[in-house]
């Protein structure tokens, strides 16, 4: 007979990630800087930074429309 006492148990580290990494979205959705969200919620500068980046790239519909250079002439005239 094996002695089962000392097996450890499994706590996957996906869930708690997962949970901080939807607080760091939810708090650079509503506009806060990075260095506070790493305050809150305790990951890492780096990790805000990509993704800061990962949803400004994810969201250009948000961006203001970029104007091109002829449209502003041919709309004005002449």
């Amino acid at each position: 007979m094996q002695n089962l006492r000392f097996q450890g148990t499994l706590h996957p580290a996906a869930p708690a990630r997962a949970a901080r990494h939807a607080q760091v979205e939810k708090l650079l959705a509503e506009r806060n800087s990075q260095r506070s969200i790493v305050r809150v919620t305790g990951v890492s500068r780096m990790t805000v930074a990509k993704r800061a980046k990962k949803s400004a790239a994810a969201e250009p519909a948000l961006a203001a429309p970029a104007v091109e250079k002829g449209a502003a002439s041919a709309v004005g005239g002449a």
